[in-house]
């Protein structure tokens, strides 16, 4: 029901009106039809629906777990991606490394003999796994013939891996660390270079610096990285029996403790950490379950008219909706990711609140009514409000499912498959089983066992069909005539834009770190790894400076370029100085030797200087081509100052890069596998922006037709802006970082944000005329109370993750459960009290071709002559119930003249005007108005504000 005042006839608002009473009643009589058509043949309904979601249900052949890190959490085809592929063509960039981190039991000094002994057992262990050749990376990038071949940063190759060797141990650990050495390691590095990725703790002698003794030892094994699916299934099976032996090795070694990560890891650390809490699932879905049938059921008042059975009904259509959205998204080849493992909380708690909007609004009809006619009322006054909800969580994750994340954009794609889905099986199979239920009540059976009558109520008591006023609505309305009190509208006001002001400065401040161990479970041996190590090995990233393309080193001028390129990293605040460059050496070589390194002497002498042993290891930072008559690529190895903040490798990330652009004319980019991490360090921000500005334009525009009123929609728009501040004020409280899990729980807090004030603003644009204040407490009294029981329904079940031990889950109760208070408050306080300050309506006058009146027009004295309208009457538009109304606020002296007065648009339909107050209109029956069979009633045209007979 629409009332529109005071619009110019020829002004765009009154065409945008035109255009959105349309709209509505298309909307309406379309749910309306389809209500009636289901009511006459639920069970055809009910079953053609579940064989077509058991058809659709083959797309779980497709299912294809995702858990890979790399493939999740980073941008793809970011700049690091990108130039890390490119690297990767002239240098073993990606690669894979399993590790071990030995550390003795006594915390003893690991340099001693006894605990060497162990570590060469466990190395032994690893070396003999089978299919470790296979996999191994080599030098030349080929199988390994022998496991001399497999390339790995081992300690123990210090002592040519025999036990023999273990004497004068330091003697030879501070030979080894010397630089510049003659010892070159497997990976074709000197040993000086590789002594803090294998040593930590190390102590050391003051005076002279050499080695005392060690804490921890760290042997990395290298693993090419697979390009087809044949071949990750093969190393990560390898990576399976890596962990599985060193972890049966533990209780054998009697010295040391061992520490074990493999690539795959932490892959599997998160997979057990959101597989570990499943028995919620179960526990979660039967206590949402249980609430919504005791909301609707009404066991202890009315043994006719609860819904528990229906409640049943609507987890069931839902479900259907969750099995139909899964299996169209694996139809289409959507990898399964762990995260979406919280969608069906988030999909039950649409749906029930769904339910209840419509239960409520089944409650409100007039017992006379024939099934079928019961039911398309129902739908078409709960259709509208139900699609347009739908259609901002849709749009929501619609827009999120283009996310340069993989993970977003997975989670998007299920959620926005599942939640169409579920929206299509509640106009469907819940519409369906809701008619068998209205069956049941005009049988007058018992709402829990149908089998059986209820009992007549007693003397004097109405009959329990009969509709009468709930504690809810009573409550709700008391709550809205406090909200619509002065003194409170103030408070409420003040609070609101204390909680904005908060809000933007959290958001200001907003943290980014995130670090993805914190995914993993506490018990699990991948964060005991993660912890030693920080201990241990907080090393510097590592990083390399590539050039690659047609570069002329033979040319003095490029020389001096490529020199400068080690000065620009050294110039970086944060970067370190040193630098492993190999034209820096070889022109030293150059010198010192008395040679040409320029010209036609260049290429000679440069093999001359590889081929020598101790400027061997710079083999491979120089890439020839196959004749190996010309350079195809060549890098520097630089390293970033340490720093545990993912903000600062990120920043320095982005300065580097800027810093060799702007600096340095050859062609050379940066790259390194951190770097890929570290790139959603710098896109989650402009990616949060993007996502939410997007979709928040989006929302404006698909409310705007359900809502007509600019006003409100601006209004509705402007609290889902000021709800998407505070939670980011909520995660600043609750110490959640800004990242990609984070960014999921944002895009399902604009689907929600919204649904809770749509609800209310739609029911205030509907209620009857009167004062902005009267107009909130209607729509408080009608939807209140069932946008209260969505939200708590919701609340109930994901109050079941607050114990979860997995951080994922942790972090979706924590943001899930502050954007629903922050969303029942928007809706159920601040948007009411919003609504009364700044929205005042106006009034509006039909333009002619409705038949109305309007400024202007030229029938206007003759039809007011005629004694079809007075002169005194405001003329108001209504949508309801498929039909438009007519009501007037007209003086007093002429009300009679309207009782019988009737008007008629272009397309020949009746309006009945009859007198109005401030807060009903009544509609007086025509025969164009009535349905076949429908008893004419005055009760049924009315929006009785004690119509609600859904909740205790």
């Amino acid at each position: 029901m629409f009332r529109l005042h005071n619009l110019s006839c020829h002004s765009i608002y009154s065409t945008w009106v035109s255009f959105c009473i349309r709209l509505h009643s298309s909307l309406e009589k379309l749910f309306g039809t389809m209500g009636e058509f289901i009511s006459n043949r639920p069970s055809m309904v009910i079953a053609f629906v579940v064989v077509l979601v058991g058809i659709c249900s083959v797309g779980f052949l497709w299912l294809n777990p995702e858990g890979r890190a790399a493939e999740l959490f980073v941008p793809q085809n970011s700049k690091a991606v990108q130039d890390l592929n490119k690297a990767n063509n002239f240098f073993p960039m990606k690669l894979r490394q399993e590790e071990v981190i030995i550390a003795a039991k006594d915390e003893g000094n690991v340099l001693e003999i006894k605990y060497l002994k162990e570590a060469l057992q466990v190395h032994k262990a690893i070396e003999n796994l089978t299919g470790y050749t296979d996999i191994c990376l080599t030098r030349s990038g080929h199988k390994a013939r022998s496991r001399e071949f497999c390339i790995a940063i081992n300690p123990l190759e210090i002592f040519d891996f025999s036990e023999a060797n273990f004497v004068n141990i330091t003697a030879k650990i501070n030979a080894a660390s010397t630089c510049p050495g003659i010892v070159t390691m497997s990976n074709g590095r000197p040993s000086c270079q590789n002594m803090p990725k294998m040593f930590g703790g190390i102590k050391r002698q003051k005076s002279t610096g050499e080695v005392l003794s060690a804490q921890a030892l760290k042997i990395t094994y290298l693993v090419k990285e697979p390009s087809s699916d044949e071949e990750r299934d093969q190393v990560e099976a390898w990576e399976d029996s890596f962990v599985k032996k060193l972890l049966s090795l533990r209780d054998d070694l009697s010295n040391v403790t061992l520490y074990i990560s493999a690539e795959k890891s932490l892959d599997d650390a998160i997979a057990a950490s959101s597989s570990s809490d499943i028995r919620f699932f179960a526990l979660t879905f039967t206590v949402m379950l249980q609430f919504a049938s005791f909301m609707v059921g009404k066991l202890f008042r009315n043994p006719l008219t609860g819904h528990s059975l229906l409640a049943f009904g609507g987890t069931f259509s839902v479900g259907l909706g969750i099995l139909a959205g899964f299996s169209l998204a694996m139809m289409i080849r959507t990898p399964f990711i762990s995260i979406v493992g919280v969608l069906p909380f988030l999909v039950i708690g649409i749906g029930l609140d769904d339910m209840f909007i419509i239960v409520d609004h089944l409650d409100r009809q007039e017992r006379h009514l024939k099934v079928p006619m019961t039911v398309r009322k129902v739908m078409s006054e709960t259709g509208v409000t139900v699609t347009m909800t739908t259609l901002t969580d849709l749009v929501a994750f619609a827009v999120s499912s283009s996310s340069q994340f993989p993970s977003i954009a997975y989670f998007c794609t299920y959620a926005a498959l599942t939640i169409s889905c579920a929206f299509l099986m509640i106009v469907s199979v819940f519409v369906a089983l809701l008619s068998f239920d209205v069956r049941r009540i005009k049988a007058n059976r018992r709402n829990c066992l149908p089998l059986c009558f209820a009992p007549a109520p007693k003397e004097g008591q109405p009959p329990w069909d009969k509709p009468r006023p709930q504690t809810s609505n009573r409550l709700l309305e008391r709550w809205g005539k406090f909200l619509m009190r002065p003194r409170t509208k103030a408070l409420v006001l003040v609070i609101s834009l204390g909680l904005l002001a908060g809000g933007i400065y959290a958001t200001l401040h907003i943290d980014q770190e995130f670090d993805r161990s914190l995914l993993a479970k506490d018990d699990s041996y991948y964060k005991a790894f993660v912890k030693i190590e920080h201990e241990y090995f907080r090393l510097p990233t590592e990083a390399s400076v590539v050039l690659s393309g047609n570069v002329q080193y033979s040319k003095l001028s490029t020389q001096n370029e490529v020199i400068r390129l080690s000065e620009i990293v050294a110039e970086n605040k944060y970067f370190k100085e040193d630098t492993i460059t190999w034209m820096g050496s070889f022109l030293k070589y150059c010198r010192d030797q008395n040679k040409t390194c320029d010209g036609e002497c260049f290429m000679g002498n440069l093999k001359l200087f590889l081929n020598t042993s101790q400027f061997s290891y710079f083999k491979g930072d120089i890439k020839f081509d196959q004749n190996e008559n010309d350079i195809e690529a060549t890098r520097i190895i630089v390293f970033m100052k340490s720093s545990s903040s993912s903000i600062y490798r990120k920043d320095a990330m982005l300065s580097i890069r800027e810093d060799l652009s702007s600096k340095s004319k050859l062609p050379v980019y940066v790259a390194s596998a951190s770097f890929t991490f570290l790139e959603q360090y710098a896109a989650i921000v402009s990616e949060t922006i993007r996502n939410l500005s997007i979709a928040s334009l989006i929302i404006l525009i698909v409310t705007a037709p359900f809502l007509v009123n600019l006003s409100v929609s601006l209004l509705v728009f402007f609290g889902f802006v000021s709800l998407i501040f505070e939670l980011f004020g909520m995660m600043r409280l609750w110490g959640v970082s800004l990242n990609s899990i984070s960014m999921i729980n944002l895009v399902m807090a604009i689907g929600f944000a919204v649904d809770y004030s749509a609800h209310v603003a739609h029911a205030f644009v509907v209620a009857p005329g009167g004062s902005a204040e009267k107009r909130v407490i209607d729509a408080l009294t009608h939807v209140g109370a069932s946008v209260l029981l969505g939200g708590a329904s919701t609340l109930v079940g994901i109050g079941m993750t607050a114990i979860s031990k997995s951080e994922i889950f942790q972090i979706f109760f924590k943001m899930f459960f502050s954007m629903i208070i922050l969303g029942l408050l928007h809706g159920l306080c601040i948007l009411p009290v919003h609504l009364s300050i700044f929205h005042r309506l106006t009034t509006f006058t039909l333009a002619k071709d409705s038949g109305a009146l309007c400024d202007g027009d030229d029938d206007r004295d003759s039809r007011l002559k005629e004694g079809n309208i007075n002169p005194g009457v405001e003329v108001q538009t209504e949508l309801h119930d498929n039909h438009v109304e007519q009501s007037s606020n007209a003086i007093p002296s002429k009300t009679e003249e309207l009782n019988n007065a009737q008007l008629k648009d272009s397309s020949g339909a009746e309006y009945s005007v009859g007198p109005s107050d401030t807060h009903d209109s009544h509609l007086a029956c025509s025969s164009t108005s009535k349905s076949p069979g429908e008893e004419c009633n005055e009760e049924d045209h009315n929006y009785s504000p004690w119509a609600s007979d859904t909740r205790m």
